[in-house]
């Protein structure tokens, strides 16, 4: 049989250890067309260069598949070049947020990448392992969706095509995920299990916030049924003993109905589950009957993309968020569920001021969260905050990591902007009613060592 091997950059090293969900559906496409599968996920396992190298000398695999976040770029570069000095008849494809936010650019730089994919791959893939190289013409290869390729000198990125019934793709192919294999904080620090599993409801925004990769990635909103969620949560949950599921969507409960069916499913299933929904949820939509059958169904934590406490920065953004809507709504939540509301922030935007920066601190303690989280804004390639406000020339990709602290705002240096988010952080956590809840929450060694890791980063 064929081999394929899905990847992700050697040395890479990730905050959040989950496994990929877009290997696992690709894992699931690969298989309808008769390949075997490999997967190296630096998150799970890193292997060395000599291993790799003695790995695909062995295999020989057909394709290579490799994820790519802008901070790996390098690592990409490196990867491919020695793939083709020891299997140079293997195709390599690259996909993932950097690829799909500058396409052309990134396969007119990286020579060793034959192919990528720009956004979704599951259909253009399906297509493409069809092809044999001596069929890889120009009249085929047009016919790919989301396939970037080069014709001459010429890179061309063919149409975006999004799967509109997101229940036909399948499972992800969790036997090769191997989900119990993960360190065990997944998303976030807290956690209510060892046994954790990420999931998604649905792909796609309906929003344009102009520092956000979602839409640019994932395309306009789908949803999966409540049937096809449940029967995944089951399948993971009696095969894999998935205790936790976090539901990674950008916008649950857009479709209210749709997780309304879901949590009263969990009920009826007698799953015994926790679930929480680190990623973000449509606040707008909770109400009192709503909270009350998540928290029944199992749920006990979920994020809130807040970015900013002042509405004229948010409308800025495009973020569409009241910010009194918000307030009334985690007051709800507060009065009528145990369920512990996170909220995210960030700072930095372009033309935003201190004092701007000092009313979102303010805000942050003055609504009732639990936890909040502070980052700097990154121009993420193909975002408007990328294309309209950067001097790219300044960014090195080694740098485009969450955590690190680069300013896009002319007005705060580098140094500033850490250390006004150092000083969000100790002004929201040093409060009585904040500081013991944490402390108390914490269960296990390796939660210490990840707070002490974020500290870290945050304080030197």
């Amino acid at each position: 049989m064929k081999h394929i091997l899905l990847m992700k950059p050697l040395g890479s090293k990730y905050n959040i250890s989950a496994p990929s969900l877009g290997f696992g559906y690709l894992a699931t496409i690969a298989r309808k067309n008769d390949f075997l599968v490999d997967l190296i996920d630096t998150n799970k396992k890193n292997i060395s260069w000599k291993e790799f190298s003695r790995l695909i000398k062995k295999k020989r695999y057909e394709f290579i598949l490799i994820q790519m976040y802008s901070f790996e770029y390098y690592m990409v570069q490196e990867q491919s070049q020695l793939i083709k000095k020891i299997i140079p008849d293997s195709v390599i494809i690259l996909g993932g947020p950097h690829p799909s936010g500058m396409p052309k650019e990134t396969l007119r730089s990286l020579h060793s990448i034959d192919f990528l994919f720009q956004g979704e791959a599951e259909i253009g893939l399906n297509k493409f392992l069809n092809l044999t190289k001596r069929k890889y013409s120009t009249s085929n290869l047009r016919k790919i969706p989301n396939l970037v390729w080069r014709n001459g000198e010429e890179i061309i990125c063919n149409e975006k095509v999004h799967e509109k019934d997101i229940d036909k793709i399948g499972f992800p192919a969790w036997d090769i995920i191997e989900p119990n294999k993960y360190r065990k904080n997944v998303h976030g620090i807290f956690s209510k299990s060892n046994n954790i599993a990420p999931i998604l409801t649905n792909r796609g925004c309906i929003h344009d916030c102009v520092f956000c990769m979602s839409k640019l990635v994932n395309g306009y909103p789908r949803y999966r049924t409540a049937k096809n969620v449940i029967s995944e949560m089951k399948l993971i949950y009696n095969r894999y003993g998935i205790k936790e599921i976090q539901i990674e969507d950008e916008n649950f409960l857009a479709k209210k109905d749709i997780a309304i069916k879901m949590c009263k499913n969990i009920i009826h299933s007698n799953l015994k589950i926790k679930w929480t929904c680190p990623n973000g949820i449509r606040i707008e939509n909770i109400d009192k009957k709503l909270v009350q059958l998540m928290e029944k169904s199992g749920c006990y934590s979920f994020n809130i993309g807040i970015e900013s406490g002042n509405q004229k920065r948010l409308d800025m953004i495009k973020k569409r968020l009241d910010l009194k809507i918000l307030e009334e709504k985690i007051n709800l939540i507060k009065k009528y569920s145990s369920i512990k509301v996170i909220g995210s922030f960030l700072l930095g935007f372009p033309g935003e001021t201190i004092k701007e920066i000092n009313n979102t601190v303010s805000f942050s303690k003055k609504i009732s969260i639990k936890r909040a989280l502070f980052y700097c804004v990154l121009p993420y390639p193909g975002t408007e905050v990328w294309k309209e406000y950067i001097n790219k020339e300044k960014l090195d990709w080694k740098d485009f990591k969450f955590y690190n602290f680069i300013s896009i705002n002319n007005n705060i240096s580098d140094k500033q902007l850490k250390i006004l988010i150092r000083k969000a952080y100790i002004s929201f956590y040093m409060r009585l009613k904040i500081l013991i809840p944490f402390i108390l929450d914490i269960r296990k060694i390796s939660q210490i060592s990840n707070i002490l890791i974020r500290v870290k980063r945050i304080i030197f």
